[in-house]
């Protein structure tokens, strides 16, 4: 039931996230509670977005984690249209790189059933949508995001005018955050390893036990537009 409720949410994304009006008020209909919260609102103050399996749950966590106070952010939708509608409203918005395969075959571990080669579609059109704004956004390469993320938070700023704290990647500030995404796993996921928002060697072994193909064409297509992106476009 779990995985079936996944792919009807997965089909109506792909339907609406072209359409970034028609998509939020879509959401704002079924999740009133979650406008300005998840869901881009009059209160957004950054929108945090990747596609899934991008260092989405470790970003958000950490970000708000370093602030000293609250700060409302719009994040986790995975979808293109949230990234257009927070460029359309000129807020900030970080953008979560992750290498294609490795963010298809990771979402695909923790959801068995989902088409590999329809995810790669998928990242590739979350992905083209944020290449024609990529001048209005910031992009945070998974490995700056999940190893200094402070970097990307001062990039942010410098690029957005915005004063939000950085992010120290103390041993103290990650184990803060590491048993925040374990919280956060239990109550979501029953504590699944395959499900868990951080590094895991269960989770390795799952991958490696299973080995997902994608297209080798399409995967060359995703590698560069990822390439392009975190290069600034050059």
């Amino acid at each position: 039931m779990a995985d079936l409720r996944v792919r009807l949410r997965g089909v109506l994304r792909d339907i609406l996230a072209r359409h970034p009006r028609l998509y939020l008020a879509a959401l704002s209909l079924l999740s009133r509670e979650q406008v300005g919260r998840l869901v881009v609102g009059p209160g957004t103050e950054i929108v945090i977005e990747g596609f899934p399996r991008s260092a989405n749950t470790f970003a958000v966590t950490a970000f708000l984690h370093a602030q000293p106070g609250p700060v409302c952010v719009a994040h986790h939708l995975h979808s293109e249209a949230h990234v257009l509608e927070g460029v359309r409203r000129r807020l900030p918005v970080l953008i979560l790189a992750r290498r294609p395969g490795d963010a298809v075959r990771s979402l695909c571990v923790m959801y068995p059933d989902l088409d590999p080669a329809a995810q790669l579609e998928r990242w590739i059109r979350f992905h083209t949508a944020v290449e024609r704004v990529s001048d209005r956004v910031v992009i945070g390469e998974f490995a700056d995001v999940t190893q200094d993320l402070g970097l990307v938070i001062a990039r942010v700023n410098a690029r957005f005018g915005t004063g939000f704290a950085r992010f120290h990647h103390s041993a103290d500030a990650v184990d803060r955050v590491t048993r925040s995404l374990r919280a956060i796993n239990l109550a979501d996921h029953g504590g699944s390893a395959l499900m868990v928002s951080l590094p895991d060697a269960r989770k390795h072994a799952h991958l490696k036990a299973r080995p997902i193909d994608l297209p080798a064409g399409r995967l060359a297509a995703a590698e560069a537009i990822h390439a392009r992106l975190v290069s600034g476009g050059a």
